[in-house]
């Protein structure tokens, strides 16, 4: 009897290692899929809050680019869309910020912070969720920071400063 149940044990956990184990190879091989598919920019239209038309990722081909996915209540992503007001970071780089929210959720935001059709950084309402399913993203704020040749320089989970991307964007 106690060989039945340490045999039935010792199934159950080397059951619970092998899911464990594909479990782990599973999300790296998402990873890798995801790294691949972001090292170069991909082509998508954006939905500029406050503009007719759609533009497109390129809106200054001569300078980085860069892409925080936020929420306007988050209070991580208020600190460093600040952050990137405070900095230099909008005369050297394309600033978006795209997130799933309501459009007048996204308006109250961009009177709070004072982003006019004319400011240096846009905000793209992402109504269906495409551009997060695009770029995988799993919390806010996400940045990710592209040269002027449109490949990925660096990817930010959480907060990350204005000044730290702006050094990263003139390299």
């Amino acid at each position: 009897m106690k060989r039945k149940a340490a045999i039935g044990i010792v199934i159950i956990v080397l059951a619970c290692i092998g899911y464990l184990g594909q479990s782990i190879y599973s999300r790296i091989q998402e990873r890798k899929v995801l790294r691949q598919r972001l090292a170069k920019l991909p082509e998508v239209e954006l939905p500029v809050v406050g503009e007719e038309a759609h533009s497109s990722w390129d809106a200054n081909d001569s300078t980085a680019l860069v892409l925080t996915y936020f929420d306007t209540e988050c209070p991580y992503c208020r600190a460093e869309i600040r952050s990137i007001q405070q900095s230099d970071l909008p005369n050297v780089a394309t600033v978006m910020l795209v997130s799933d929210q309501p459009l007048d959720e996204l308006h109250e935001f961009m009177e709070e912070f004072q982003l006019q059709e004319s400011s240096p950084i846009k905000v793209v309402q992402d109504s269906g969720g495409a551009i997060k399913r695009l770029f995988g993203v799993k919390g806010v704020p996400s940045t990710y920071l592209y040269g002027p040749d449109r490949k990925l320089k660096s990817y930010f989970k959480g907060k990350t400063s204005g000044r730290k991307l702006y050094h990263l964007a003139v390299q």
